[in-house]
């Protein structure tokens, strides 16, 4: 989380900074975040965003509602995260901390765009927002990424800009 909100502190400063120095030449700012990955630990003021026991079980969890594979069985061995849950109760509680992992990413972005508008830059500056993997959260009884199920596969890919149509959705998939 710390290392998070200095790499967010950072990029506020130096988008302050080019502000104080313009230049005729393109830059690029790139930002990268560590939330949301395990540990699954939120600030509490975002953990608190997800009450765990108003969240619905993750989907596909029960015997015989997901695909019996031995690679799946393999991978549940080498990732075996679902072995460290209690029970329900547990399992609700660590997808709260996600989405308040999530909801602490998003408010990191927000302040990095905020600066962007207070020095004046974003009207010149693409935006580009991507990730690397989706996560599981439990469906399947997976956690994490490493298959080629939606819930791991799915990338977002958000971008803002001169050039950029605002409010264009494009349903064409995307990869890295």
């Amino acid at each position: 989380l710390q290392y998070d909100r200095n790499i967010r502190d950072a990029a506020c400063e130096w988008l302050e900074n080019m502000s104080k120095n313009p230049t005729d030449k393109p830059w690029v700012l790139f930002v990268s975040f560590v939330c949301p990955h395990f540990p699954l630990v939120a600030p509490p003021e975002f953990f608190r965003m997800y009450p765990p026991e108003s969240l619905p079980m993750a989907q596909l969890r029960g015997d015989g509602e997901f695909p019996d594979h031995p690679v799946l069985r393999t991978l549940r061995e080498v990732q075996n995260y679902e072995d460290h849950f209690r029970d329900e109760a547990h399992v609700r509680t660590a997808m709260a901390a996600y989405y308040g992992m999530v909801s602490f990413l998003d408010d990191n972005i927000g302040r990095i765009l905020a600066t962007l508008d207070r020095v004046c830059l974003t009207d010149d500056t693409a935006i580009i927002y991507t990730a690397d993997h989706g996560d599981n959260l439990g469906a399947r009884t997976f956690w994490g990424k490493s298959n080629m199920y939606d819930e791991s596969a799915g990338v977002p890919l958000i971008m803002k800009g001169p050039g950029i149509a605002a409010g264009k959705r494009v349903a064409t998939p995307v990869s890295l």
